[in-house]
């Protein structure tokens, strides 16, 4: 029988959106404890794209402040057999998704002949994004009673059956003619969850009488008779 019109999103695009979204309210929430902490709120600050491809690009060396880059992106999902059925829902341990973090920085002068150096600057806050990233996705806060409050099922308990951290990956900064470095950093999260599909119960049929041929291309020629 035909399907009906398949209109909804799959579980692991739910998923990248609502660890990009974990991210997004984190670092207002960072921001605005550390203001009240009399700390400078710019530390706890980081802008999050999802699937962007060239996300450097959204840093401008005209900008005084380079805030760092958070772009989340699905890379793969695997199938668990032996937990899955040839149906829905299917078990996937894991599903891959990359977390890149990306910092810019300029070449300054200091006090001095000195400067500070745009790709040390780079790397270590590339590093400072990287560390809040792992920690707000990991940490549980001590009154964590409620669903989601500790992350762990990424607020979709019920799709989400856990996440771990698989590898964090440096790559060394590149600085360009302009003295704009740029350092990049891959936090790689695997998450267990289930998938599933359109699922209809179905009539129940006295008889089906079923015909399948084939034309001279190859294609199928499929009918059916219910009387």
């Amino acid at each position: 029988m035909p399907l009906e019109l398949i209109d909804k999103r799959d579980n692991w695009e739910l998923i990248r959106d609502e660890i990009a979204a974990i991210l997004a309210a984190e670092t207002i929430n960072q921001q605005a404890k550390a203001t009240a902490a009399a700390k400078d709120p710019t530390l706890w600050t980081f802008r999050v794209f999802i699937e962007r491809s060239r996300p450097w690009e959204m840093l401008s060396e005209t900008e005084d402040v380079l805030f760092p880059i958070v772009n989340v992106w699905f890379d793969n999902l695997n199938i668990n057999a032996a937990a899955s059925a040839i149906t829905s829902p299917q078990t996937s341990d894991a599903t891959i998704f990359n977390i890149d973090v990306i910092a810019g920085a300029k070449t300054l002068k200091s006090v001095g002949d000195g400067h500070l150096s745009a790709d040390k600057t780079a790397t270590l806050d590339c590093q400072r994004i990287v560390r809040l990233v792992r920690n707000i996705l990991f940490s549980v806060p001590k009154d964590s009673q409620k669903p989601g409050d500790n992350y762990y099922f990424l607020n979709l308990p019920g799709v989400v059956g856990g996440r771990r951290l698989q590898a964090i990956n440096s790559f060394q900064a590149d600085q360009d003619k302009q003295a704009l470095a740029i350092a990049a950093a891959r936090l790689v999260l695997a998450v267990r969850h289930i998938e599933t599909s359109l699922e209809d119960p179905g009539n129940t049929f006295d008889l089906l009488q079923m015909d399948t041929t084939f034309n001279e291309t190859g294609e199928a020629d499929y009918q059916f008779d219910l009387t």
